[in-house]
């Protein structure tokens, strides 16, 4: 930024958001600990904590928007690369001027019915039923936090208009006609309407919806594509004045919703987990019992993956956490890149199948089925993906075996003296899930617990210093920051898309043609597979969802099962061209590795999958056999 005065802001704006940021972290541990507290006393001397949902509901919206701002300022609001990347440096530079007016534009406007919202609770006095905590300070605080974010998106507005005019004066020709051009979107539902263009609810849903789309492709961050699209769609069918209390109560009640502090519960177990050193300790106990085998590294690399996914419960985190640990010992022993690679970005997804699951949970709040019975689904399919990932490569390994030779053969009792090392992890997963299946606590409350376990395990072994505790809650707030955010802002949409009849395209199709159930599944899995090519597991689920959820029930098909089957094709999506997220965090790591080596390697891998589908679509039970027993 050439201008010494506004580079000085800029840089202000940034360490304000960092410090509100560490605020919003320290309150993650905060309200994880109440919650945690609450289900000891209860299950312990039957005295739980009084308002624990409602101080829950207070703090988490703060948690969101404490720590979006400084989540933008390390880009980490998430977005699609697909088209962008091929783009020359000065194409990128003026679509950084579109998109960036843009984002501020959304969230100015989202911030100011927040702000009256808050001023409103502080009129009537509003108060919760049990503590009887007042809404409007977390509703001001929140406000705070927005106007951070408003700030930072400003001064990357103002860097993307100056690093555009570097090229000269025909950049500053197409940076004007960005500006332009996104002051006509800004405007365009007033325009429609000066001009007399008049359009039927379906015919403004379809345009606006490509429209997000058209967004999503130029990188914009998804959140503030769906936001920018409900609130313009809605402009348009209702009118700005209605629209604006819509932009205040919608955020609002999803940045409190007490169902979603399940997702900051288990990020934040898995990063103490991953701190800890758990997943190194889970790779080495599986090498001394599988290394000798042919593609014995490759074998063991899939089941820390398993055993880390029990723990964490996210994709990427998985394949770059096993990238780091187990690639440079398959480099050791001379195993072919494409196998390498490939089992660290196919092992990698078992993170959203293997409870738990950011994917479940996410299904099971947008759904409203029982997020406790998802994860126990999710259990038997998991293990039985590992297996035949094992087979996969095993077989490959024994017919070819310069693929992966065999490591060096462990006595037995180094084989018993390794899994001692493990004991932290199974000690994790018998918490949460048999927790859960008992029916001590629910969902949110198991990964309250959770996280707490693993951090007083991590503290026990003297492994988790105050830096990484430090690091653990930091990384924990951009994820929250960058999964609320989405969900923020498609409760903005939904407004939107209620209004449109998109969400009968597909029953009505299905209707009309009189497709069989299965011709359904049929359709509606390939739909995920194309959608998890090109985005993250998240964005996709929020912004299908609402429309396939009701056609799966209306073809008669289990709503538990099909979450499962669901996550299954997004993990198949997680290691497919063109995206392949997975593959792309295998390539960050070992650059020098070929991404069509990778993608070629995947296949195998991919068939397992979809016989694993086949498998789950003929025997239902193999599904639905735990949720039928869980309390």
């Amino acid at each position: 930024m050439p201008n010494p005065v506004a580079h000085m802001l800029e840089k202000n704006v940034a360490s304000l958001a960092a410090i509100i940021n560490r605020i919003g972290a320290v309150l993650i541990l905060l309200f994880i600990s109440v919650i945690a507290a609450d289900v000891c006393l209860r299950y312990l001397l039957n005295h739980p904590i009084p308002g624990t949902v409602e101080i829950t509901e207070f703090v988490l919206p703060l948690v969101v928007f404490f720590t979006a701002a400084y989540a933008a300022v390390e880009h980490r609001h998430v977005g699609i690369d697909l088209f962008y990347e091929h783009f020359g440096a000065r194409a990128q530079g003026i679509v950084d001027v579109f998109t960036s007016i843009l984002s501020v534009y959304v969230m100015s406007v989202v911030t100011w019915p927040l702000f009256a919202y808050g001023i409103e609770q502080y009129a009537s006095g509003e108060r919760g039923d049990v503590l009887g905590l007042p809404h409007w300070p977390a509703i001001l605080m929140s406000v705070a936090g927005c106007v951070v974010l408003v700030l930072v998106l400003i001064f990357q507005a103002i860097r993307a208009v100056c690093e555009a005019q570097k090229s000269g004066h025909a950049c500053f020709f197409w940076t004007g006609l960005a500006g332009v051009a996104g002051l006509a979107l800004i405007l365009l539902p007033w325009l429609l309407d000066l001009f007399g263009v008049y359009l039927s609810n379906l015919t403004t849903g379809l345009l606006f919806v490509g429209l997000m789309l058209l967004l999503m492709f130029l990188r914009m961050p998804i959140a503030f594509c769906m936001a920018i699209t409900g609130l313009q769609g809605l402009w348009y069918l209702k009118g700005l004045a209605p629209t604006l209390p819509l932009l205040s109560i919608g955020p609002w009640m999803a940045a409190s919703e007490w169902n979603y502090a399940v997702i900051p519960a288990f990020i934040l177990m898995g990063m103490f987990a991953f701190y800890s050193g758990v997943s190194k300790d889970l790779f080495d106990s599986g090498y001394k019992w599988l290394g000798h085998q042919p593609g014995g590294l490759a074998l063991t690399t899939i089941t820390a993956c398993s055993g880390f996914a029990a723990i964490c419960g996210c994709s990427t985190t998985t394949a770059a956490t096993m990238s780091t640990i187990a690639l440079p010992e398959m480099r050791r022993f001379n195993y072919k890149d494409s196998l390498s690679a490939s089992t660290i970005a196919a092992g990698g997804t078992l993170g959203i199948l293997i409870p738990p699951s950011i994917g479940f949970m996410i299904y099971g709040v947008m759904t409203e089925q029982s997020i406790g019975k998802l994860f126990m689904a999710g259990f038997i399919p998991g293990l039985l993906l590992m297996s035949l990932f094992l087979a996969s490569v095993y077989i490959r390994c024994r017919i070819n075996p310069n693929l992966g030779p065999c490591g060096p053969a462990f006595s037995l009792k180094q084989k018993i003296l390794g899994l001692r090392d493990i004991w932290q992890m199974l000690l994790l997963f018998i918490l949460v899930i048999g927790g859960l299946y008992l029916g001590v606590f629910g969902p949110n409350e198991a990964g309250a617990i959770g996280a707490i376990g693993a951090l007083v395990i991590g503290l026990m072994l003297r492994r988790l210093s105050w830096a990484n505790i430090k690091k653990s809650l930091l990384a924990t707030g951009e994820l929250t920051a960058m999964i609320f955010m989405i969900l923020i802002c498609v409760k903005i949409l939904s407004y939107f898309i209620a209004l449109t009849k998109i969400p009968f395209l597909l029953p009505n199709f299905i209707v009309s043609y009189n497709l069989s159930p299965y011709w359904v599944l049929v359709l509606i899995l390939l739909l995920y597979l194309l959608l998890g090519c090109l985005m993250n597991i998240i964005p996709m689920m929020i912004l299908t969802l609402p429309i396939i959820y009701p056609t799966v029930i209306q073809a008669g098909f289990d709503p538990i099962w099909f979450g499962v089957m669901m996550v299954i094709m997004m993990e198949m999506g997680q290691i497919t061209p063109p995206v392949g997220i997975n593959v792309f965090v295998i390539s960050g790591c070992a650059p020098d590795i070929p991404m069509g080596r990778i993608f070629k390697g995947i296949i195998p891998f991919i068939v397992m999958q979809v016989l694993l589908l086949i498998l789950l679509t003929v025997f239902p039970g193999i599904v639905t056999f735990l949720p039928n027993l869980i309390k």
